[in-house]
């Protein structure tokens, strides 16, 4: 009677651990789903980003151009005030491109890394590459902590020679 007991309490056991490692893969298939899906629709949008970007850079250029040609700045009739706001009006225009381009800029990165995230992923099967990543996300936490002080000095040391060698040189 015990033994059955001890039977039966290990086959449940056991159903219970192989539902869970199934959600696990279900979830860790949904996660992969989502993140496929996702990197597809952020290369969709910007392939059209810089696409309609490419096409009206030609005419924003022209545009800006002529409207800062049309600041009459020789007219003794307009105020000054007036001049100086048609101006920052273009320059609007222009600020408002310029950070256009620096967002798809920026998506292009974060798709770049995600790819480079996914191709290390996928050499973890490869046996002798395999071995090389492994290594690498086991080092993972020593290696940021290395770049975080690497990092600091980095930045201490470029501080310092500035603030000394700085005012001898006119292009620093």
């Amino acid at each position: 009677m015990i033994i059955e007991s001890e039977i039966i309490l290990n086959v449940v056991h056991v159903f219970r651990e192989a539902t869970e490692m199934q959600r696990e893969e279900e979830i860790s298939y949904r996660r992969a789903i989502f993140v496929n899906v996702f990197q597809i629709v952020l290369v969709i949008a910007y392939c059209m980003t810089t696409f309609l970007l490419s096409i009206a850079s030609e005419s924003n250029a022209n545009d800006l151009s002529a409207q800062m040609a049309r600041v009459p700045w020789t007219d003794p009739l307009m105020g000054t005030t007036n001049k100086i706001e048609s101006f920052f009006e273009a320059m609007d225009v222009l600020d408002f491109n310029l950070t256009s381009q620096m967002y798809v800029f920026y998506m292009g990165f974060v798709m770049m890394s995600m790819l480079l995230i996914q191709i290390l992923a996928a050499t973890a099967i490869h046996p002798r590459l395999g071995v090389l990543v492994n290594t690498l996300s086991k080092g993972l936490d020593g290696l940021s902590h290395f770049a975080v002080l690497f990092g600091l000095v980095f930045v201490l040391f470029s501080v310092v020679s500035y603030w000394m060698f700085g005012s001898d040189y006119d292009e620093l």
